[in-house]
């Protein structure tokens, strides 16, 4: 999922742009024995253009690193997504796909794989948010669910910018859980969280 895969704060058929940073931390402060795809990017850029049809699409790179036993290896990931939202008066909902390409120099962290994630969230003053999210990687035809919790807030009112487009300052935050395959029991050791900054422009 700008973070409208995981919550928004835009207004029904209002167009706008959003750049978003966020940064991921491990829930144990390390990845040691923890599999390539429990591991987030250690920071992630997000680019993501919404429409007045209430359609996103979004771009982005993110920089991470993998703790392989002997040492560590660094990687990179670019994706592509599109999303659609529907609104009611106090609350909203988004379903997105999203395809990810990895590139590393260890054949190990090949990880390339598509996410389908439907979200729910509020439109109260902290915009808590729901996502459930089923990733399928394309290596071994294998797939991945996770949900997240977390919440964004405006931290200010709309400014006008220098060529007098209003913006606004965005902070989320939130918890990626990963679920056991096959029974759906909480990993909750190989969970991480997740803080960010972004603008969006209207």
């Amino acid at each position: 999922l700008n973070e409208r895969f995981d919550g928004t704060t835009i207004d029904k058929n209002k167009s706008g742009l959003g750049i978003f940073v966020t940064s991921n931390f491990l829930y144990k402060g390390d990845n040691t024995d923890q599999h390539i795809r429990e591991i987030p990017e250690r920071f992630k850029l997000q680019i993501t253009y919404s429409t007045k049809s209430n359609v996103d699409i979004s771009i982005g790179t993110g920089q991470g690193e993998a703790d392989l036993g002997e040492e560590i290896k660094k990687y990179s990931n670019n994706f592509l997504g599109i999303g659609y939202h529907f609104y009611k008066k106090k609350w909203g909902s988004n379903i997105a796909i999203k395809k990810t390409e990895w590139s590393s120099s260890e054949e190990v962290l090949e990880n390339d794989n598509i996410s389908l994630g439907f979200t729910l969230y509020s439109k109260t003053k902290y915009h808590p948010y729901f996502s459930f999210v089923n990733t399928f990687f394309e290596e071994d035809n294998t797939n991945q669910e996770t949900i997240i919790f977390g919440g964004m807030r405006q931290v200010d009112e709309y400014i006008t910018g220098p060529l007098g487009k209003p913006y606004s300052v965005i902070v989320h935050w939130g918890f990626n859980i990963f679920l056991e395959e096959d029974n759906y029991r909480i990993l909750k050791d190989n969970a991480s969280f997740f803080v960010g900054l972004g603008l969006e422009f209207f």
